[in-house]
């Protein structure tokens, strides 16, 4: 299985932001993650702040939160927390890029009295135990190639009666990902190592010592988010094949079409599920 060093997790984001930007509506929504679909929501970009609505609402955010975004990605979820609860919020992200980027976001909305970003490991951070009320982490934790570095760590600087609340991919059995081939183009092209187990990923935060652990199934509400990443796949392909005539495309940029191919090849076969997971420090 291949670990990937922070420096290519960052670099897979640095290399594909042009990708987000053309496909994903990057620009105007900020988010690099799936839009989760409900009743009442008719555009795609409806569908990705719906993401952040609901990990929100499930982890009762209120003004007097400080909250950690482990994985900020370019500060969409910390802007729309922000402006909708006007809480503090503190971002970070292995990508220097991605920093800067945030941070000029968050001046846009005129909201750097509550925002900050910063280069940071989310499994080592060097903040002080108890810093934050809730940790924030939208589909970041899958790039890490110990999900058990994250968990500690975030019960460690969570509050007592602090909260954890994620959405991620899970793997719906304990197969090996390099025994998959569907599941090895989606994650190594993704530059995420291997995936959890809900049940694994539950056991490690009892462990760890979080409890009244909540975790909902929303597979079928990611799908048509799932399916238009398939299909712009095609196009991508072509455009990535045409550039590589000219130019030499940077290596995440030249195998992300197939990533996007096979993350919903592997969902309709039943390899993976999305789950949004809440839990507690007593």
């Amino acid at each position: 299985m291949k670990k990937f060093s922070n420096k290519e997790i960052a670099d897979y984001y640095d290399q594909t932001v042009t990708h987000y930007r053309k496909f994903w509506d990057l620009n105007h929504s900020l988010a690099i993650h799936y839009g989760i679909w409900e009743q009442g929501i008719k555009t795609f970009r409806q569908s990705l702040q719906n993401t952040d609505r609901i990990l929100a609402e499930k982890a009762q955010v209120k003004r007097a939160d400080y909250i950690l975004d482990a994985g900020c990605g370019i500060g969409g979820s910390a802007i729309y927390l922000a402006e909708k609860y006007n809480c503090r919020v503190k971002g970070i992200t292995l990508s220097d890029r991605q920093v800067k980027w945030a941070k000029e976001n968050a001046e846009k909305h005129n909201l750097s009295s509550l925002l900050s970003f910063e280069n940071k490991d989310y499994c080592d951070t060097g903040y002080n135990n108890g810093s934050f009320d809730l940790i924030w982490a939208l589909e970041s934790v899958g790039t890490s190639a110990s999900k058990s570095e994250f968990i500690n760590e975030s019960y460690r600087m969570l509050k007592p009666g602090g909260r954890l609340v994620l959405a991620d991919y899970f793997k719906t059995g304990n197969f090996s990902t390099d025994n998959n081939k569907i599941m090895k183009r989606w994650l190594n092209n993704w530059a995420i190592s291997d995936l959890d187990t809900v049940e694994d990923f539950e056991y490690k935060l009892i462990k760890a010592g979080f409890r009244n652990i909540v975790i909902d199934d929303y597979s079928r509400n990611i799908k048509s988010s799932a399916r238009r990443m398939y299909l712009v796949s095609f196009p991508g392909y072509i455009a990535t094949k045409l550039y590589n005539l000219f130019y030499n495309a940077t290596p995440f940029s030249k195998t992300h079409y197939m990533a996007s191919l096979n993350q919903y090849r592997a969902l309709k076969k039943g390899y993976w599920k999305y789950k949004v997971i809440l839990a507690y420090k007593p």
